[in-house]
């Protein structure tokens, strides 16, 4: 009997873990226009005075999808800044052009991930 409930117990909370899931699930699958980005980052432009350039992004395991939106009137240049889980850094260019809005995606392994986003390269 007490068997029993250990296995209940169990299958209730597997039960419990998977509706929780689920919402994160749907989540993730939601179109580019809806998603809402964990991390977010800017750049001032130079011109026109007070515009930015705007990125977002969130922590993916083998990729990360950078969305820029560049109300500057010149090309922006970002440093993107990965982190390994042992400390090691590495960095990566994204050139964006005056006035572009769209996203690019990088593939990285589950032991990378998108730290911060830096003016020029």
């Amino acid at each position: 009997m007490i068997r029993y409930k250990a296995l209940v117990t169990a299958s209730a909370l597997a039960i419990g873990l998977v509706g929780v899931a689920a919402p994160t699930a749907v989540a993730s699958t939601a179109s580019a226009t809806t998603v809402s980005p964990q991390h977010t980052a800017s750049i001032k432009c130079d011109s026109p005075k007070g515009a930015k350039a705007n990125f977002s992004w969130e922590d993916g395991i083998d990729t990360v999808t950078v969305y820029y939106n560049n109300h500057c009137s010149h090309r922006v240049d970002a440093q993107l800044a990965f982190i390994s889980g042992d400390g090691f850094a590495t960095f990566k260019c994204l050139h964006v052009g005056a006035g572009v809005k769209g996203h690019t995606r990088y593939d990285t392994d589950s032991n990378w991930v998108l730290n911060k986003i830096n003016k020029g390269c």
